[in-house]
C-alpha cells in the first residue's frame, strides 16, 4: 500500500460530506481504530462459510444502537482470497448518503479493505444489519479468511454529530473443504475409518481420559485462554469434530443440521439405520446421510415436510430438542423421568418455541446450556462450533455420572 488516507474527526455535517464524496472516487486505505472483539455491543461482521468459488453475503450489524447519525467503517478482507462483488445497504440508510470504495479501480495489494460512509440528518435508532457485502470466494481459497472491522477516531457521530465509540466485533469467511469430486463438503466431514467404532466413554467432570491428557492442540484459533479451549480439546480428542483445515477450528462458525447430528451420530458409536429416509435434500452416499437416516429413524432429528434443512444453521432450541429426544431413549420417563426447570429466569424466554419449550427446560435443569451474555439464552440464535463443543461436553459429561 502506497497511500494511506485518514478521515479526520468529524464534528459538522459537511466534513462527513467532502469525506463522502471523496471515498467515492478513489480507494482509501484504513488506519485501525479501536475494537472490542467480543464485545456485547456496537458493530460486527459476520461469520459465513462457503465453498471454493462459491459467492457468500456478509453482515455488519449494529446492537444497541445509540442513535448513530453518520459512521465510516472499514472491513479489511485477503484479495489473495476473497473478491468483492456488490455491497448493499440496509433501507434504513437509504434516506442519507451511502458510499463505498470496493467499485473503484487501483492497484491491489495483499490485503485491502471495503470502506464505507453513511450520514443522515436525523440519527437511526434501529439494532440490525447495516450493510451486506457479497464476497466472492477464490478457487484455491482455504483456511478461515479474517474479516477485520474497524473504525478511526471521529469516524462514529451521534444525532448531534458529537463523537461517540462503540465496540467491534470482527467476522471470518470459512472456506469448506472439497470433495474429490469437487462437491463442496463439511468441515465435520466422518472421521477416517479406523475411527468408525463406538467413541470412549466420556470422563467425567475433571479427570481427563488417556485420549484427551495426550492431545495436542493443532489448531491456531483455540488458545488457552479462551473459554472454549476445554470443550475444542474434548471433542477433538475424541473425534466427535474435526478443524475445518489441519490448523483452523472455526470456533465462530456457525454449525448446520446436518453438522450437528453427524456429531451425535458419532458419540453414539455409529449406529446403523435400517431406513434410508425421505428427505429430498439428503442425498445418498454423503458423510451425512447414515447419520441423518439413523437420527430420522430413532425420531432424534426431524425435517420440515420432505426437506431435511441439511445446510441450514442449527438454532439452540433445535440443538436442545436434539439432545433432550437423545436424552429420553437413555433415560425413558417412566425409569426415572426427566429432570426441568423454569427458563423464566432468562430475560428471552418468551421467544422459546412452544414445541421446544421442555427440551431448553430440560437443558437448563441438566446445566446443559446455560445461556449467553445478558442472561438470555437465544433459543432462535445459531448455534456456533465453539457452543455445539461445549454443550456436547455437558451433555456427555452429565450422561457419565
Amino acid at each position: 500500500m502506497d497511500t494511506k488516507r485518514r478521515v479526520p474527526a468529524r464534528t459538522s455535517r459537511a466534513r462527513l460530506s467532502a469525506a463522502a464524496s471523496l471515498l467515492a472516487a478513489i480507494f482509501i486505505f484504513s488506519v485501525l481504530g479501536p475494537s472490542a472483539k467480543g464485545a456485547p455491543s456496537g458493530f460486527a461482521a459476520g461469520d459465513i462459510s462457503g465453498a471454493p468459488g462459491e459467492t457468500v453475503t456478509v453482515p455488519v450489524t449494529v446492537s444497541d444502537n445509540p442513535g448513530i447519525a453518520a459512521f465510516r467503517l472499514s472491513l479489511l478482507y485477503d484479495n489473495t482470497r476473497l473478491t468483492p462483488e456488490a455491497i448493499e445497504p440496509a433501507p434504513a440508510l437509504e434516506n442519507g448518503t451511502f458510499t463505498s470504495n470496493i467499485m473503484s479501480g487501483g492497484d491491489l495489494s495483499l490485503f485491502d479493505d471495503v470502506t464505507t460512509v453513511w450520514f443522515d440528518a436525523s440519527d437511526m435508532t434501529d439494532d440490525g444489519v447495516l450493510f451486506t457485502v457479497r464476497f466472492k470466494i477464490g478457487a484455491d481459497a482455504v483456511g478461515v479468511i479474517p474479516l477485520t472491522l474497524s473504525y478511526g477516531e471521529g469516524d462514529i457521530a451521534n444525532q448531534r454529530y458529537e463523537d461517540v465509540a462503540l465496540g467491534v466485533t470482527s467476522g471470518s469467511v470459512s472456506v469448506l473443504r472439497g470433495t474429490a469430486d469437487g462437491a463442496p463438503d463439511s468441515p465435520t466431514a466422518p472421521p477416517a475409518v479406523e475411527n468408525a467404532r463406538r467413541m470412549p466413554a466420556p470422563p467425567v467432570a475433571g479427570s481427563p481420559g488417556a485420549e484427551d491428557a495426550a492431545w495436542i492442540n493443532p489448531f491456531s484459533d483455540v488458545p488457552e485462554d479462551e473459554w472454549f479451549h476445554g470443550a475444542v480439546r474434548y471433542v477433538s480428542s475424541k473425534a466427535l469434530m474435526n478443524g475445518v483445515s489441519p490448523d483452523t477450528f472455526a470456533p465462530r462458525m456457525p454449525v448446520s443440521r446436518a453438522m450437528f447430528v453427524t456429531i451425535l451420530h458419532r458419540a453414539e458409536g455409529l449406529p446403523p439405520a435400517s431406513a434410508a429416509g425421505a428427505f429430498r435434500d439428503v442425498a445418498a452416499g454423503r458423510w451425512y446421510t447414515d447419520a441423518i437416516a439413523w437420527a430420522s429413524e430413532n425420531a432424534i432429528a426431524m425435517g420440515c415436510g420432505d426437506s431435511f434443512g441439511v445446510d441450514d444453521p442449527i438454532t439452540r432450541e433445535q440443538l436442545a430438542a436434539m439432545l433432550y429426544r437423545l436424552a429420553r431413549r437413555e433415560n425413558p420417563p417412566d425409569a426415572g423421568g426427566m429432570p426441568a426447570a423454569d427458563p423464566g429466569a432468562f430475560t428471552d424466554s418468551g421467544d422459546i418455541s412452544d414445541w421446544a419449550r421442555g427440551a431448553m427446560a430440560w437443558a437448563v435443569a441438566e446445566g446443559v446450556i446455560t445461556g449467553r451474555a445478558a442472561g438470555e439464552l437465544a433459543p432462535k440464535g445459531a448455534a456456533t462450533r465453539a457452543e455445539a463443543a461445549e454443550i456436547l461436553r455437558r451433555y456427555l459429561e452429565r450422561a457419565e455420572l
